[in-house]
C-alpha cells in the first residue's frame, strides 16, 4: 500500500520516510494485540463456563481449539465430567444418609426386639400367675366349707370337754365337801319356828356340837 505523502510502498523491511509510514508501521501490532485480547476474553469465558457451568445451552457444547485447529478443551466432555463429579458427590452424600438411616433402623429393630422379649416375658409371668391363682382357687368353696366344718367340730368338742370338766369339777368338789362335812361332824336338824314354819339348823363337831348360824339371820341383829 502506497503512502499518501511519500508515495512509497509501506513495508516492514523498508526504512520509514514520514510520519504516516511510521503510523502504518505501528498499526499492525495494535491490530494483532486487539485480536489477542479478544481471543483471550473468549477463552476466559469458555474456561469460566467449563469450571462454574453456564445456563447458556449454546456455550455448553462449544469446545476450545488452538490456532492450528487442534482441540484444547472438549466442552461436552468437561460438562459430562462435571456432571459425573456432581453425581458422584450426591451419591456419596446419599450413601452417607442411607448409612445413618440404616444405623437408626437397626437400633430401632434392636429396641423393638428387646421390647418384644420383655412383653413375652411379662405375658409368660402373667400366664403363670393366672395358672397359680386358678390352682389355688380351684375348689376353694368346698375346701372352705370343709375347714369350717372341722373348726365347728373342734369348737363343739372343746365346749363338750369344757362342760364335762366343769361338771366333773363340781362333782369332785361336792364329794370333797361331803367328805369334809362328814369328817367334821356336820349335821342338819329341822326345827319349828314361832310362826309355825320349819327351819334348817346346822351343827358341827363330833363331841360338843357347835351351831352354825345363818349369816342372813345375823343381818339386822343388835350387838350383844
Amino acid at each position: 500500500m502506497e503512502c499518501d505523502i511519500c508515495g512509497r510502498d509501506g513495508s516492514l523491511s523498508q526504512p520509514l520516510h514520514c510520519m504516516t509510514c511510521a503510523r502504518s508501521y505501528l498499526e499492525q501490532p495494535r491490530i494483532q494485540l486487539a485480536k489477542t485480547l479478544i481471543d483471550r476474553d473468549a477463552v476466559a469465558k469458555h474456561v469460566t463456563a467449563i469450571i462454574n457451568g453456564s445456563e447458556d445451552k449454546a456455550i455448553q457444547h462449544v469446545s476450545l481449539t488452538d490456532s492450528k485447529g487442534g482441540l484444547l478443551v472438549d466442552r461436552q466432555e468437561c460438562t459430562n465430567n462435571l456432571n459425573w463429579e456432581r453425581t458422584k458427590a450426591e451419591t456419596a452424600e446419599i450413601q452417607d444418609r442411607l448409612g445413618i438411616i440404616s444405623e437408626h433402623a437397626e437400633q430401632l429393630r434392636r429396641q423393638m426386639e428387646d421390647t418384644r422379649k420383655q412383653l413375652e416375658a411379662k405375658r409368660a409371668a402373667n400366664a403363670q400367675r393366672k395358672s397359680d391363682l386358678s390352682s389355688a382357687t380351684y375348689g376353694i368353696e368346698s375346701r372352705r366349707a370343709n375347714e369350717l366344718d372341722k373348726v365347728q367340730q373342734r369348737v363343739k368338742r372343746s365346749d363338750y370337754n369344757a362342760d364335762k370338766m366343769h361338771h366333773d369339777t363340781i362333782d369332785l368338789r361336792m364329794q370333797l365337801c361331803t367328805t369334809a362335812a362328814r369328817l367334821a361332824g356336820l349335821k342338819m336338824q329341822r326345827r319349828k319356828t314361832r310362826d309355825g314354819g320349819i327351819k334348817e339348823v346346822y351343827n358341827i363337831g363330833p363331841g360338843t356340837r357347835l351351831r352354825i348360824y345363818d349369816l342372813r339371820d345375823l343381818n339386822g341383829m343388835s350387838r350383844l
